[in-house]
């Protein structure tokens, strides 16, 4: 775990540089050998004042071109389930509502669109409510639980 304090930059800029930090990590996730390969998962946070942001990339297990990406996504006792998660290239996930049907026990999925500098989000209610936005690789969203779980995806 890598604990990062952050002051007074303001939430866009301090998203812009997890989003920078995300997509180093990712680029050397790429850079590995297409064999069996197992890296544990990598969680990381951020404190803003007194709030404290995990960012999850999953465990990526490698066989041939299949890679899974397994996901921990926890509630916190205090009733809190943001998690945040980067999804990799060549996920079949397209939208925001497919990507709450695919995570047990989600209900709302947002990210921060960097050119209105406002957080778009779905909520999964009665067919669904905001925007069901496009999902796209290397980007973070924040995904919201009911119950921990343990989510697998699977790329080809």
């Amino acid at each position: 775990m890598v604990g990062i304090r952050i002051l007074d930059i303001g939430k866009p800029k301090l998203l812009g540089i997890v989003v920078l930090f995300l997509l180093v990590v990712l680029i050397a996730f790429a850079a590995i050998p297409q064999r069996n390969v197992i890296i544990s998962p990598q969680e990381h946070k951020v404190t803003i004042g007194k709030n404290v942001y995990n960012i999850t990339l999953g465990k990526n297990i490698s066989q041939g071109n299949v890679t899974k990406y397994i996901f921990e996504l926890t509630r916190k006792a205090d009733g809190t389930g943001k998690n945040f998660l980067i999804l990799p290239k060549n996920t079949k996930i397209k939208t925001a509502s497919e990507l709450l049907n695919a995570i047990p026990n989600s209900n709302v999925v947002s990210f921060w669109n960097s050119t209105s500098q406002k957080w778009i989000g779905w909520i999964s209610l009665r067919g669904g409510r905001g925007k069901n936005f496009e999902i796209k690789p290397n980007t973070v969203y924040e995904v919201s639980i009911t119950k921990n779980v343990n989510w697998t995806l699977i790329v080809n």
